[in-house]
């Protein structure tokens, strides 16, 4: 069983854009990020951790900035 996980997480990472250009230009299928609340789950704990390191306080305001961006699919 950990083996599969492991083998499919490893083919996911290889599907996973490198570069900074491919990064910006990675096409994303929002349905599939909506169905599995990705943004709740994943990103926005992810981006609260991220601005309270550079800011030193979890700044509520900015988390959903950055958020709201992000839901409002604006691109890069």
């Amino acid at each position: 069983m950990r083996l599969k996980i492991l083998d499919q997480t490893k083919a996911l990472y290889s599907k996973l854009p490198k570069s900074r250009d491919e990064v910006f230009t990675y096409p994303l299928d929002w349905d599939e990020l909506e169905r599995n609340r990705v943004l709740e789950k994943v990103a926005k704990p992810w981006i609260a951790k991220k601005i309270k390191e550079y800011l030193g306080v979890e700044e509520m305001a900015m988390i959903s900035l950055v958020v709201g961006q992000i839901a409002a699919r604006v691109s890069p």
